[in-house]
């Protein structure tokens, strides 16, 4: 039976504050309960890191400072961030090294505090002289160098109520004892985003799976014995939407031998969408938000942006358009296998009679660079194609156009033309939203590559945006993107990837335009029950490529 009387870790007590999940996992030691998390192990190392240089620098600045100083309390242990002496007191000091103090980072400094607070006669250990006391207030550090303060006493407060939740929880032997899937049905918090609650939430058929379904509306479903996403799905409390009702039943209904969709060809987005044209462009940028963490900057490079172009309305091979599984209620056949998607970069954008093109940024002068080089692209392309428009997923490419001209104060005015309402710039994802509804877990472009991307499905090396980040930032950190750097072999490749991964996102983007405009051809129809809606008529589509 686990020990509930060990002292516990400051840190996942504060975690509990949002998941009393990890906690059970940690205080029954099934700590491998959970997915893989690359991307935040690698943030955890990163963050050590620029820990050292922050003590370097507090060093240089000839400031009297302790870290990692291991506390206990009665019931807690734990490594106490910085303690910094100022105005003959010792300032608690949690640097987070992000652009705000975050909920999750205050719970914690919270915890820190309180057994800062217990420690007080081991403050001075390093310092007898000083006899200094804690000051009354703590601080979290973030990415620009600027802290927030926060008073000791509503620290107290808040902590208060997280130790109690988290001592009821270590002292509930009934269910410390229990099994995984019994502990996790008893449990009201979750946060559903950490890696412990991504290993669950499968398994365990949890509401959370459902697409528009957050921690709060789970426990309000709890309120109500819903435990499981089938659940809802079957027999749905009143006063929840007939929308979201409807997409957990896709989500439930949907098994691994096919996929499940419903169209509105009605819907406003689809009928206005543009059909392809000669000229058009579908873009997708990079962005390392973990590049160049300094007091000065501290907000990411946006290292590629990358577009295929057409400037034909001959789309190349006919092996697009074609779903990875059997779709219920549709006739179109399955893809035979997934072909291998390209081996060199521009190869899957020929293949589909577009051409890719890249511009690169390693530094912030070629992050400018960048953004002139790939505004006087388009410029060119427009006056070739005066109604080209640019297409995208999501709203992050507007976004990153509006950083970089921020970001380096130039060109205002020509991104602003390329953002306005009636501009040529159109997001894939708003019709998508509009207009369909799948049984997939939501709809990112990933979600949706399996109904249109059958042939050339992504392969395992351009399948993870979070794994672009880490190895596009550990290139970075090497100094082998620096000017004048050889680029080894190895390197070489991985930049490679990299083109590659940003190339499959623009052909999937042009591929899901033309999917899209073949929707508008179908009924509207339920395919949980297989009903049509007489109602809906199609739209005419002009100029369909003969695959369709």
């Amino acid at each position: 039976m686990p020990d509930s009387s060990r002292l516990l870790a400051v840190s996942e007590v504060a975690h509990a504050a949002n998941c009393q999940w990890r906690l059970w996992c940690y205080l029954t030691g099934n700590t491998e309960l959970k997915s893989a998390d690359v991307f935040h192990r690698y943030i955890g190392d990163l963050t050590g890191a620029e820990e050292e240089k922050l003590a370097a620098r507090y060093r240089t600045a000839g400031k009297i400072f302790q870290t990692n100083l291991l506390a206990t309390s009665a019931d807690l242990t734990g490594m106490l961030p910085f303690l910094l002496y100022e105005d003959e007191s010792w300032v608690l000091q949690l640097p987070r090294f992000s652009a705000h103090a975050r909920l999750d980072s205050v719970h914690l400094l919270a915890g820190f505090a309180h057994l800062a607070g217990a420690n007080q006669q081991l403050l001075n250990a390093a310092f007898p002289k000083l006899e200094a006391e804690l000051a009354p207030f703590a601080q979290i550090l973030l990415a620009d160098g600027k802290t927030v303060d926060f008073p000791l006493l509503e620290l107290e407060e808040l902590w208060e109520p997280i130790a109690e939740q988290a001592h009821i929880l270590a002292g509930d032997q009934d269910l410390l004892s229990a099994t995984p899937e019994d502990a996790w049905c008893a449990l009201d918090t979750v946060c559903g985003s950490c890696s412990y609650c991504a290993w669950a939430l499968a398994r365990f058929d949890d509401p959370l799976l459902i697409s528009g379904i957050g921690p709060g509306l789970r426990r309000e479903l709890r309120s109500e014995n819903i435990f499981t996403a089938s659940e809802f799905a079957k027999n749905p409390p009143d006063g929840y939407s007939p929308e979201l009702i409807r997409q957990a039943r896709l989500q439930v209904s949907q098994n691994p031998a096919e996929l499940l969709l419903e169209t509105n060809p009605l819907a406003p987005a689809l009928m206005d969408l543009s059909a392809p044209q000669a000229g058009d462009v579908y873009l997708d940028f990079e962005n390392d938000s973990l590049w160049g963490w300094t007091l000065k900057d501290h907000t990411g490079l946006i290292y590629l942006g990358g577009l295929v172009c057409f400037d034909a309305d001959y789309w190349g091979e006919q092996k697009s358009l074609t779903p990875a599984l059997p779709i219920r209620g549709q006739d179109a056949l399955p893809a035979a296998g997934s072909t291998n998607v390209a081996e060199e970069v521009g190869e899957l954008s020929k293949r589909i009679g577009g051409k890719y093109q890249s511009f690169w940024a390693h530094n912030r002068a070629e992050e400018r660079q960048l953004l002139i080089d790939l505004l006087d692209f388009l410029q060119q392309r427009f006056r070739r194609f005066p109604g080209m428009r640019i297409y995208h997923y999501s709203p992050q490419e507007r976004l990153y156009l509006q950083r970089l001209s921020s970001r380096h104060g130039l060109l205002a005015g020509e991104v602003r033309d390329l953002l306005a309402a009636n501009g040529p710039m159109r997001d894939l994802q708003q019709v998508v939203q509009s207009a369909i509804r799948t049984g997939q877990g939501g709809y990112s472009l990933k979600e949706m590559e399996p109904f249109y991307m059958g042939s050339w499905m992504r392969s395992e090396d351009l399948d993870n945006g979070a794994d672009s980040v880490i190895v596009y930032d550990t290139l970075a950190r090497k100094g082998v993107l620096e000017p004048g750097a050889k680029l080894a072999a190895e390197d070489a490749e991985q930049l490679r990837l990299l083109a590659l991964y940003n190339e499959y996102d623009c052909c999937s983007t042009a591929l899901l335009h033309h999917w899209l405009i073949a929707q508008r051809q179908r009924p509207r129809h339920s395919a949980v029950t297989g009903s049509a809606d007489p109602d809906s008529a199609p739209k005419p589509v002009p100029n369909l490529p003969a695959a369709l």
